[in-house]
């Protein structure tokens, strides 16, 4: 019987990436990496070797094609079978991992958009290079010649998507893909594309690892600070988060503004760090980043002008169960998170006091040289303390201590009024229903 499904196009690192979670780097025109389909008596050598064409070559597991590899590592039927039915298993697998969907040999293979933005992913990956050294203090070199960005050598930003495409590379790739690129999001700049060789170019991904996109970080011009594409096939701009398919456990999620401090962060081994390109979380992102069941916890620049703390104290109203952590300054003008991290270190990070979101919107209010609030002081003690008795926050302790500091009244005098309104209340149902033998002991 002949197969059901059309094969589609691999791209061999996209899918080894996908099913063993090893990493690529690119060397010339090939791609390196830890072989990652046996053991190897040195596992730090970059055994195994990705062709430009696709082939593959490691020194103890051979060599041969992507389907040569799917059927040694995992008893698929080979390409020999790639006109029968059997080969159907060999496709499926395929498109699990790269999630992508089968088409159907019996409907007309039309080439859905999704297509095509691999397709450019795949070249635009392979003609990016190393960062090169730009003159901006963002760029530096080490003792041995390697460009560093933010301190990290630019082969190791390659092997996390971020490099550079230089004026040859670029027009390869634009007139190859011409009319594709703005079915894929590439949009053009001033008529032409020449603002993707203005600085380091960001492949962004989905949660699922796929491509749906770039950034790019721009050195060559004041303005725009960035280029980013909005892909409205594979992207939904309003709730997409950058990153998210490194998010991998039920550790904290950290929240930080740029894509660059979030990928900083991931190499320096900081787990489940997402940007969302702005201080102004949107419903969708939240929804997105809350979908994982984790604590959240954002953390924006800070600076002198404080507009990461009041983005911060704007975000503490509309999402309750945030976290924030409110960066000490290592730097006058401006401190983020991953400068701040290549001073006191992942656990120097960590370390940091997070705040819930009252704690934020009590801060939010105007203070006065003692660090009280300076208008309404009555009235905001009021109503916060009212806020805390009726909820059970599990950092009521904390919020409390900074209510005490706000308002100048003893904690201890506002712990007995939490106690006594709760009390009140468990009385007062009781009353209400005596047939109760219980009293709901989260009342009090």
């Amino acid at each position: 019987m002949p197969r059901n499904y059309h094969i589609p196009e691999i791209d061999t690192v996209q899918l080894l990436e996908a099913i063993y979670g090893c990493r690529f780097q690119k060397r010339g025109n090939s791609w390196f990496t830890t072989c990652p389909l046996g053991h190897h008596k040195n596992t730090n050598n970059l055994d195994l070797r990705v062709y430009e064409g696709g082939g593959w070559v490691c020194h103890k597991h051979g060599k041969g094609t992507v389907w040569d590899l799917l059927e040694q590592q995992f008893g698929l039927p080979g390409w020999e079978a790639r006109d029968s039915e059997d080969f159907d298993e060999t496709i499926l697998f395929v498109c699990r991992h790269l999630n992508i969907d089968p088409i159907p040999t019996a409907q007309k293979q039309k080439l859905p958009p999704s297509h095509y933005i691999r397709e450019i992913y795949r070249d635009l990956r392979s003609l990016l290079k190393p960062i090169p050294l730009f003159n901006h203090p963002d760029f530096q070199t080490d003792s041995g010649g390697l460009v560093l960005w933010r301190g990290i050598d630019t082969y190791t930003w390659l092997s996390y998507g971020v490099g550079y495409l230089d004026t040859e590379s670029l027009s390869k790739f634009v007139s190859k893909h011409g009319k594709k690129l703005r079915e894929a999001g590439f949009y053009s700049y001033q008529g032409n594309y020449d603002y993707l060789s203005y600085g380091p170019l960001i492949l962004r991904k989905n949660k699922h690892n796929n491509p749906v996109g770039f950034a790019v970080r721009n050195y060559t011009t004041d303005n725009p600070k960035y280029f980013n594409n909005k892909t409205h096939v594979l992207m939904n701009y309003q709730d997409y988060v950058f990153n998210l398919h490194n998010v991998t456990s039920k550790e904290p999620i950290y929240v930080v503004e740029g894509q660059i401090d979030a990928l900083a962060l991931t190499i320096r081994g900081l787990d489940n760090v997402v940007a969302i390109e702005t201080t102004q979380m949107r419903p969708g992102q939240y929804a997105v980043i809350s979908s994982f069941g984790s604590p959240v916890i954002v953390a924006f620049d800070s600076g002198e002008e404080e507009a990461g703390f009041k983005a911060s104290c704007e975000l503490a109203k509309k999402y309750p169960d945030l976290r924030f952590i409110l960066l000490p300054p290592v730097d006058p003008k401006k401190t983020d998170p991953d400068l701040y991290v290549q001073v006191a270190g992942i656990s120097g990070f960590k370390a940091l006091r997070t705040f819930s979101s009252l704690q934020m919107e009590m801060a939010s209010y105007p203070l006065d040289e003692n660090k009280r609030w300076k208008h309404h002081r009555q009235e905001l003690m009021a109503h916060f303390l009212s806020r805390i008795a009726a909820g059970h926050s599990p950092y009521e302790a904390e919020e409390l201590e900074t209510l005490s500091v706000f308002s100048g009244v003893a904690i201890q005098d506002l712990t007995r009024y939490v106690t006594q309104t709760r009390l009140t209340k468990a009385f007062q149902l009781l009353n209400e229903h005596p047939d109760r033998i219980y009293i709901n002991i989260k009342l009090l």
